[in-house]
């Protein structure tokens, strides 16, 4: 057998790698590309399942887990990005909503009408960040603007 460098038992179907040529061994790594959870066997689904609990971890582990971080502890960039100025640009919808600076209208458009010049004045008003607006007449642009 020129893969098997000895014979061994193999239980319930499965092959030690250790008794495997280095040219098999080889010649299986590179054909699994991806593995599947069904290729897996149940004795290792549930291990893949199984909670992981405090007194499981190393010591190792649980002490870093406890450590304070300071400064020093982080890189350059992570330095510079707390160093940063943070615009309302940059806050998602959801913090600009607790911040009670999204776009709203706060007065719903009403109009005015003047009959000694027969014209209409139509007003809104709203507050928040970077708020535009556009009035439409059939669909068409009548006049557009933007306020910070």
């Amino acid at each position: 057998m020129p893969f098997l460098q000895e014979v061994h038992p193999i239980p319930q179907g499965s092959i030690d790698h250790s008794i495997l040529s280095n040219a098999l061994r080889s010649d299986l790594n590179a054909s699994i590309k991806n593995i599947t959870r069904d290729m897996l066997p149940d004795s290792v689904l549930s291990d893949l399942n199984r909670t992981i609990t405090r007194d499981m971890l190393p010591p190792s582990v649980l002490a870093d887990l406890n450590r304070t971080i300071s400064k020093s502890n982080l890189g350059s960039d992570i330095l510079s990005d707390l160093n940063s100025s943070i615009s309302l640009s940059r806050l998602s919808p959801e913090v600009l909503a607790a911040l009670q600076v999204i776009p709203s209208i706060s007065t719903q458009p009403f109009a005015r009408y003047d009959w000694r010049t027969n014209s209409a004045v139509i007003e809104a008003r709203g507050r928040g960040y970077n708020l535009s607006y556009k009035w439409l007449k059939n669909g068409e642009s009548r006049c557009e603007s933007s306020s910070t």
